[in-house]
């Protein structure tokens, strides 16, 4: 008699939502809270690389592009490539 045992692996999925007061609804507010995200999926990056000796790769700050800065940088891309 052979018996197996199995091993159950999942992602426990976490979410959340953040209320804006209608004063905050700008866009510096709004960059503001994605750098706050940004931070900690850094640090969390970071102390993972650190502790399991991988290489780090991402970038120490967050960079912000629109649409219309990338269409004046690259006019002769396609939407895609830009």
């Amino acid at each position: 008699i052979m018996s197996v045992c199995w091993l159950h692996r999942y992602v426990d999925q976490w979410d959340w939502e953040k209320v804006i007061d209608l004063s905050n609804r700008n866009e510096d507010y709004l960059m503001e809270t994605v750098k706050s995200i940004y931070k900690a999926i850094y640090e969390t990056h970071e102390l993972m690389c650190s502790t399991y000796g991988i290489t780090p790769c991402l970038p120490k700050d967050i960079t912000f592009a629109n649409t219309d800065e990338m269409l004046k940088k690259y006019p002769d891309a396609t939407p895609k490539e830009r």
